[in-house]
């Protein structure tokens, strides 16, 4: 019976951890984090959180890929490879170098902006 308590325990402990582990994961990125990183690559030279410049708002692009489950892996491939008329004949975004772990969390961000 010790063992068993033992084990329930332990299990109970390694649960905790891993539902911990999986709150952080889940954590918004805050709004100046991602802010920065769009001012760093000079994304905010085309687009802006709510206005169209040269490219769509990034409320716009949020709002697009809404219900769609591959939109990170879309938009970060569209982000290094650039893309040319997905928002219409006129618009083109040239291939841009952004290093992966901030290219992944800018467009996490962007995305979050629905």
């Amino acid at each position: 019976m010790k063992h068993y308590q033992q084990m329930t325990v332990a299990a109970v402990i390694g649960g905790g951890l891993l539902l911990a582990v999986a709150a952080f994961a889940d954590e918004p990125i805050p709004y100046a984090q991602g802010d920065a990183l769009l001012k760093r690559y000079q994304c905010n030279s085309c687009h802006a959180p709510y206005a169209a410049l040269h490219g769509p708002s990034l409320h716009d692009i949020a709002r697009r890929y809404a219900a769609d489950p591959t939109a990170q892996q879309e938009v970060e491939t569209m982000v290094l490879n650039g893309s040319t008329g997905v928002w219409g004949a006129d618009s083109a975004m040239a291939p841009n170098e952004v290093p992966q772990s901030d290219l992944h969390t800018l467009i996490e961000w962007i995305l979050s902006l629905r």
